[in-house]
């Protein structure tokens, strides 16, 4: 998958997030797969919930998430352990855990569009910023073609529970 399809299929799963919360299923069948792909992190607040956000890195510092996920700014993790079997989130070990800075945000929900920007500090132990240790996507702001295979890539909250 290129790079610069990224920003496509963010705001693609943005929309089908909230027709997949009100069904109970994306299309009918659970077709989900595990990923472990880099440059894609989990944006939590630990100790405040425990659902969290998905964000893609764009930049060396520069991350890209749903507007209504301003609340979850905390902590960005990669690497993100399996849940439990219970379906309690693990936390990723100390090493990749990115701060937020919180006074970065920029963000727009609620006018049609769901969309936020921010950025994190190097991590406190590597003092590496997550888009050197993880890599970053390139954006490309054009839409998909109709009929264009996307993939939607997240973090899924079961509301079940």
């Amino acid at each position: 998958m290129s790079n610069q399809v990224i920003f496509s299929i963010i705001f693609l799963s943005f929309t089908i997030q909230a027709t997949y919360s009100s069904t109970g299923s994306l299309c009918q069948e659970d077709n989900r797969i595990l990923s472990k792909r880099k440059r894609i992190g989990r944006l939590i607040r630990p100790n405040v919930d425990e659902t969290g956000c998905t964000a893609f890195l764009i930049g060396k510092s520069c991350m890209l998430s749903a507007g209504h996920c301003r609340k979850k700014l905390g902590l960005v993790e990669f690497n993100v352990p399996l849940s439990t079997n219970q379906g309690d989130i693990r936390h990723s070990i100390a090493k990749n855990q990115y701060t937020v800075v919180r006074k970065s945000m920029r963000y727009d929900h609620g006018s049609g569009l769901d969309y936020m920007v921010f950025r994190t500090l190097p991590n406190r132990i590597s003092k590496k910023y997550a888009g050197e240790v993880e890599g970053f996507y390139d954006l490309n702001l054009s839409k998909p073609k109709i009929g264009e295979i996307v993939e939607i890539i997240g973090y899924g909250y079961n509301h079940a529970r």
